[in-house]
């Protein structure tokens, strides 16, 4: 099971989220320009770091487990806190008048 998240872990939830997305790896491949045999890699290696398996694929066609569907579900909660993250660091920051220089929020600064 997966303890911290890093990068890498963040790149493999989003390439499994832009699969099911796109309702399989030959779409997905088309639309991420990333080769078959790395996505089914990528995911293959995220299910080891998840502990579980997150869909069926091959001949028969593409379909999330039931654990895929649940972690697709979280990957969507938690990409979209992170998109709400960045977006409230984004509003917090200033332009900075000289390289290096800080420049307070207006609400940070105490008299």
């Amino acid at each position: 099971m997966i303890g911290n998240i890093f990068d890498v872990d963040l790149k493999m939830i989003r390439i499994f989220c832009a699969i099911v997305e796109a309702g399989g790896f030959t779409a997905a491949h088309a639309i991420l320009n990333i080769s078959l045999p790395r996505l089914s890699t990528t995911i293959s290696d995220l299910e080891t770091r998840l502990g579980v398996r997150l869909c069926q694929r091959g001949r028969n066609g593409f379909r999330l487990t039931s654990e895929g569907a649940a972690i697709y579900e979280a990957a969507q909660a938690l990409l979209l806190d992170l998109d709400k993250f960045r977006t409230r660091i984004a509003s917090l920051a200033k332009p900075v008048a000289e390289a290096g220089k800080y420049i307070p929020n207006q609400n940070e600064i105490r008299v």
